[in-house]
């Protein structure tokens, strides 16, 4: 075969070249048989045997070949070949949209943080400012001397039981009276025994602490403390519960101040709401009659 190629013409020659290449399988397989026949005819039994093995091979190269050809052909085939590749595409292509938004939500929860780590900064400000506001309060509040019975009205809470405000009435050494009531029980303190009376008692500044009776549990809970300084006629008190003047039932819990400038208005107009003890006594020194 190859000494029919040489004595061919160039231009034939290329022309063969070219048919060989495309049909480069067959092309190998005819040389295959050619080395096989001529192997036979010099008795070279091992080149042949390896002829053969070879030639089987290119025919299983030919046949996987000429299959594929048909396949190319075949409109189903191609079908599910297209099929097949658009899925593909379409896979990457989500792939592709998840990964950005992955990145999107990434730099949305990277964006959440930082306005939430700011939103805590200016809170943290916010309350360090308030704090030093406070303090400076405190500060300002801390130089003022209190009397005993200021200092007695600022330490009683409405958490304190009868038995532990007693403890501190005694401690304080001012005159009081305990009296047992009905509806429960009233501590008076005062500067003087006359003051600390609870009926036909002289005028002046005093404490008094009362206690409403539960009747079904036989307790004693707190209901109000009130300071009234005689001087400036200004009564302040913090009430929990209980009847007294217009609060009812425990509805209007909280601090209030009493100047008595308005009995005649209504709720709001009579008492001053405030926010702390400090500040109830404040308004006492600074109010001027």
């Amino acid at each position: 075969m190859w000494k029919k190629f040489k004595s061919l013409k160039l231009s034939l020659k290329i022309i063969v070249g070219i048919i060989a290449i495309i049909f480069l399988p067959v092309t190998l397989l005819l040389l295959s048989i050619e080395w096989l026949i001529k192997n036979i005819k010099s008795k070279k039994k091992i080149s042949s045997v390896i002829s053969i093995f070879l030639i089987l091979f290119m025919l299983l190269i030919n046949y996987s070949f000429v299959e594929g050809i048909k396949l190319s052909q075949d409109p189903e085939y191609m079908a599910q070949l297209e099929a097949k590749e658009q899925a593909q595409k379409e896979k990457i292509e989500a792939e592709k949209q998840n990964a950005i938004a992955k990145q999107q939500q990434e730099q949305k929860v990277k964006s959440e943080q930082k306005s939430k780590a700011k939103e805590e900064e200016i809170k943290e400000n916010s309350e360090h400012a308030k704090n030093k506001k406070e303090n400076i309060t405190k500060q300002k509040t801390s130089n003022i001397k209190y009397d005993a019975l200021q200092q007695l009205y600022l330490d009683i809470d409405n958490d304190l039981s009868y038995e532990e405000t007693l403890k501190k009435v005694r401690k304080s050494k001012l005159p009081y009276t305990d009296q047992e009531y009905s509806s429960g029980q009233t501590i008076k303190v005062a500067y003087t025994s006359e003051v600390a009376k609870q009926r036909y008692a002289e005028e002046g500044d005093n404490v008094e602490i009362s206690f409403e009776l539960d009747k079904k549990t036989n307790k004693l809970n707190f209901s109000t403390l009130e300071y009234f300084n005689h001087k400036k006629f200004i009564t302040i008190f913090d009430y929990e519960s209980g009847t007294y003047w217009d609060f009812r039932d425990g509805k209007d819990n909280g601090l209030y101040i009493n100047n008595y400038s308005n009995v005649t208005g209504n709720k709001d107009e009579k008492y001053i709401k405030s926010n702390s003890k400090e500040n109830q006594l404040k308004y006492i020194f600074e109010c001027k009659k």
